[in-house]
């Protein structure tokens, strides 16, 4: 299968960390694409998985990094410069994403689709590279609707202490093939916990995702970033904070869905890092005991950073029969 592999901050005395997204039916054919060779097309797979695979309506990609294909080494500016025909040299990371970028064009190409057809993109940066997350993040989306200028993919992206082969940034996507009229809804909400100590805004982004699935992104990004990060945060700010992004979540699905019943596999990321255990048992209690028609199963990655500002964040691939 595909494959997304990132360094992640996990709590001591734990080395490894895998999260599964199964297939409901283990019968469905599915079509995958694996190139080993040396090419000047796309990277080759770096280990024993595939750069891509189609199951029912929705295609997934692995993590792509910025490898020269006929040498599996990073480009340097200058080459960046001359096959872009950029007036000058481009920073290292920009050089790494438009590799990237073509690699993923081509492989997709190979799948019967292209960069405008995302509905999920998730974008992993180096630490080294995390005062330029929010560029990154602005240029991806920017190399999509260069292909179609009203794709509307959910985008998310995270630091992370390191990517394979000391890359700076990593991109796997998530393809619906359905022809549908889809829209991003967003919500903005403010919010401040009852003892008073913590105030910030959720934001909930929607959209349709593969088949009769949807994808959904709940951060939330507090008021005072750098005291939230630096700070002993206590249990019941932990709690509130899960206890606002599940809430927002299950209502902005259930919205979506029109009232249906969703089950929802969800992506914890949190950039609090002395805070690891707070988060599982805040998250799991609030998903537990949400007030609502949703259930989910949760697994968990705390990251160096998650752009743009926030310290808690909630992705989700739900369903009415997940």
């Amino acid at each position: 299968p595909p494959r997304l592999c990132v360094q992640t901050p996990l709590p001591e005395g734990r080395h490894l960390r895998v999260r599964l997204l199964l297939q409901a039916d283990p019968k469905a054919e599915v079509e995958r694409l694996r190139v080993q060779s040396f090419s000047t097309w796309a990277m080759a797979c770096i280990g024993p998985y595939s750069q891509a695979a189609r199951v029912g309506a929705g295609l997934f990609t692995a993590g792509v990094l910025g490898l020269v294909p006929h040498r599996m080494t990073f480009p340097t500016a200058a080459e960046a410069r001359v096959a872009t025909g950029a007036a000058a040299d481009r920073p290292a990371w920009e050089a790494e994403l438009w590799m990237t970028m073509r690699s993923l064009s081509n492989m997709l190409r190979e799948m019967r689709s292209s960069l405008a057809a995302p509905c999920l993109v998730q974008v992993y940066v180096a630490e080294g590279m995390a005062s330029e997350a929010a560029k990154i993040e602005a240029r991806v989306l920017d190399y999509i609707r260069r292909e179609d200028s009203g794709s509307v993919p959910l985008v998310t992206c995270a630091v992370v202490p390191r990517l394979p082969k000391d890359g700076l940034v990593e991109v796997a996507f998530t393809i619906d093939h359905g022809d549908k009229d889809v829209s991003l809804s967003r919500d903005v909400m403010e919010c401040k916990s009852p003892s008073g100590s913590l105030t910030g805004a959720v934001a909930v982004t929607c959209r349709l995702g593969p088949g009769d699935t949807w994808v959904a992104c709940a951060d939330f990004s507090p008021a005072d970033l750098a005291a939230a990060s630096a700070a002993e945060l206590r249990t019941e700010d932990v709690r509130w904070m899960a206890e606002q992004c599940v809430g927002a979540l299950w209502a902005r699905l259930e919205r979506c869905s029109g009232g249906k019943a969703q089950s929802a596999s969800l992506l914890v990321q949190y950039s609090m890092g002395n805070a690891h255990e707070a988060v599982m048992e805040a998250v799991d209690v609030a998903v537990g005991g949400a007030d609502r028609r949703c259930t989910g199963i949760a697994s968990y990655m705390p990251v160096t950073a998650l752009s743009p500002g926030a310290v808690l964040r909630l992705t989700a691939f739900a369903a009415s029969d997940l």
